[in-house]
């Protein structure tokens, strides 16, 4: 693992995986029955199919047990023997898995470069687009992405507006912190606090209800 630890005061859990190992190598650490999981066979990119066995070995190195990861009708996905809330998330070159004993969670991980600054305008209110730190546009908008996503997950609704939804109040930018954001999707306009951490190659956040 890259990076593994229990975050907060209530046992949540949070690990990152670089993907170095050949997926027969990962395959070596799994039972049977992940391995005939039906979604596992339907996957033909050898990426995809390294990141689905990679979370699976994760959570395993987590547990100290392999779970067996379903998934809602939104696809949403949570442990059939409701252990953990779980939350999963990857991007290039790495996968990451956070659990909650007793909270929904919502993390995210994402690669850092330039892609979020040059779609800002797709995710981000021009608010928070004029609140971007000058000479670190780029990492912040890319903060902004991963936050919205995470917030996205821990709600699990659908037809979210990440524009109009979501919002990030905010916030200095550090290599590690919090910030607190609202969503107005709901009914309840429930409030988070987003926590974050930047790394060498990517960034990531999470929060919990």
């Amino acid at each position: 693992m890259l990076f593994s630890r229990q975050i907060g005061q209530d046992n949540a859990l949070l690990a990152i995986w670089k993907l170095d190992e050949t997926i027969a190598e990962i395959q070596s650490g799994l039972s049977r029955e992940t391995l005939s999981d039906s979604r596992l066979s339907g996957i033909t990119n050898d990426t995809r199919k390294l990141e689905f066995l990679s979370v699976r070995r994760l959570l395993k190195e987590l547990c100290r047990e392999e779970k067996q990861i379903a998934y809602t009708e939104t696809g949403r996905p949570y442990l059939a023997d409701n252990s953990y809330y779980i939350s999963i998330s990857h991007t290039k070159g790495y996968v990451a898995v956070l659990l909650h004993p007793a909270k929904e969670v919502g993390m995210d991980i994402e690669q850092r470069g330039e892609r979020a600054f040059r779609l800002k305008e797709r995710f981000m209110h021009t608010d928070e687009i004029a609140s971007l730190q000058p000479g670190e546009e780029a990492l912040h908008a890319t903060l902004y992405w991963s936050a919205k996503e995470s917030l996205f997950k821990v709600m699990g609704v659908e037809e979210v507006d990440f524009i109009h939804h979501l919002h990030i109040h905010p916030f200095q930018l550090t290599q590690a912190g919090s910030f607190t954001a609202d969503e107005t999707r709901t009914d309840l306009c429930e409030k988070f606090t987003i926590q974050y951490q930047v790394f060498p190659h990517f960034v990531l956040t999470w929060c919990s209800r």
